[in-house]
């Protein structure tokens, strides 16, 4: 159990806006988070389900599919779902996340902070405000390239043809 604990502080240490945090807070951070085990091909979220937990991942890897489309794939460390603890309640989840093997049949892995332990956390100042402008950083720069790429696919197909060339207007002749 205390080797668990460990490791769960060591995993929480170095995630993006929790690893500004003290062992002490980090270790009340753990204490509020679950572990979860996924098997290859289940679903740990659905885009449109209620957005109302943070995801980090232990072991393994876990695909991140918005609207059909694999965007990103995500491993051991990194984290998803900070839109659930930092947005008002009644946020949607943005994109669907499958668990992927992390090895020959082994299971994906993560702790999972509620919003309404994120909450009380912030309210005891155990997470601090540097964890919330972290975590708001990172959702904002997600967004940006969920914005981006649905920008790309609304654009029509790019022709074949090549682009004209550039106008030389103001330059004489052998100028070139």
């Amino acid at each position: 159990l205390i080797r668990g604990k460990l490791k769960q502080s060591k995993t929480m240490s170095k995630v993006p806006g929790f690893s500004l945090l003290g062992e002490t807070s980090l270790h009340q951070v753990v204490d509020q988070m679950s572990m979860e085990k996924f098997n290859a091909n289940d679903v740990v979220c659905k885009e449109g389900d209620p957005a109302d937990r943070l995801y980090v991942i232990m072991e393994g890897s876990v695909e991140i599919v918005v609207q059909g489309n694999t965007v990103r794939t995500m491993k051991e460390n990194d984290f998803f779902g900070e839109s659930g603890l930092i947005l008002e309640d009644g946020n949607e989840r943005g994109a669907t996340v499958n668990a992927l093997t992390a090895g020959s049949g082994s299971k994906v892995t993560t702790l999972t902070l509620t919003r309404a332990s994120f909450r009380q956390l912030v309210a005891k100042k155990v997470v601090t405000q540097d964890v919330v402008a972290a975590l708001k950083d990172r959702h904002a720069k997600w967004q940006q390239e969920d914005a981006a790429r649905k920008t790309g696919a609304a654009e029509p197909a790019k022709s074949a043809a090549p682009p004209p060339p550039p106008t030389m207007s103001g330059l004489e002749e052998g100028q070139i």
